[in-house]
């Protein structure tokens, strides 16, 4: 009696595979969604949210601040990124467009607002954000959003002196003319001792007069203390632009003014 065997030929069904097709497929693209967040991460988060929800939402105060810090050196080439934004044609129409609409409460992200984020991102991580600062001063060197850029560089380190010359001598008026309207801030008139008067001084000599005239405003910031600046202004007397010299003439009776207050002031008995 014959006993039932399974026949070994090349029409015999072949085994099954361990893993059906479908389960296989799903395996390799997970390994292959693991490489790509492996090998491009996604943004660093803070408390549930993403870096570019705390900037872009507007969260200001004491929690961006926190996350900022939290978040610290990882958030370097965001913020990189941020200060090379720029908007297109079709982008800055629009918003023209529809703020023009009426009853209509548009609030967009532009490009100047994300650069204004990083700037205040950067200044708030201080000294920590120094590993930025070459490849910031070789964007400014390429003429890659120059103003952004040194604005930058003063938030992390307002001593840079290499960054305010580079950006002194740009070839582009406007990069000069905001470097020097940087000192003619604010907080500058409570500080005049941080304005880089050896670095402007040489400045009233520029071509453009906007650049001349901002120049003279950010040094009478320093003039009543600093013999140099005085006698400077006294030369803009004579600029061939009449906006110079009115605001040289301005700062040096204000500087007289002043002198005369103090003399006239009685020693005390």
């Amino acid at each position: 009696m014959k006993e039932d065997t399974q026949s070994d030929t090349p029409d015999s069904q072949p085994a099954r595979p361990f893993l059906p097709t479908k389960l296989r497929i799903a395996l390799w693209l997970g390994v292959l969604l693991a490489v790509i967040l492996w090998c491009f991460p996604g943004e660093p988060m803070h408390d549930g949210l993403t870096l570019s929800e705390w900037l872009e939402n507007r969260i200001v105060g004491a929690q961006s601040a926190e996350a900022i810090t939290q978040i610290g050196t990882n958030g370097i080439p965001i913020y990189l990124k941020m200060l090379e934004a720029k908007d297109s044609e079709f982008k800055t129409k629009l918003i023209k467009q529809l703020n023009k609409l009426p009853l209509v409460e548009f609030d967009p992200f532009t490009a100047s607002d994300r650069q204004q984020a990083a700037i205040w991102a950067l200044k708030t991580l201080g000294t920590n954000a120094l590993p930025a600062c070459p490849t910031l001063l070789n964007m400014l060197k390429q003429d890659i959003c120059p103003t952004a850029i040194h604005d930058a560089l003063m938030a992390i380190s307002p001593k840079d002196e290499s960054a305010t010359q580079f950006a002194l001598n740009h070839s582009n008026p406007l990069v000069r003319l905001s470097t020097v309207n940087y000192y003619d801030r604010r907080r500058y008139q409570f500080d005049s001792i941080a304005i880089p008067v050896d670095d402007l001084l040489p400045v009233l000599r520029d071509p453009d007069y906007r650049v001349r005239w901002a120049c003279v405003y950010a040094l009478g910031l320093a003039a009543e203390t600093n013999s140099s600046v005085r006698a400077a202004l006294k030369l803009c007397l004579t600029d061939k632009d009449v906006r110079v010299r009115s605001s040289a003439t301005n700062i040096l009776h204000r500087l007289a003014a002043i002198t005369n207050s103090t003399s006239s002031i009685s020693a005390p008995e």
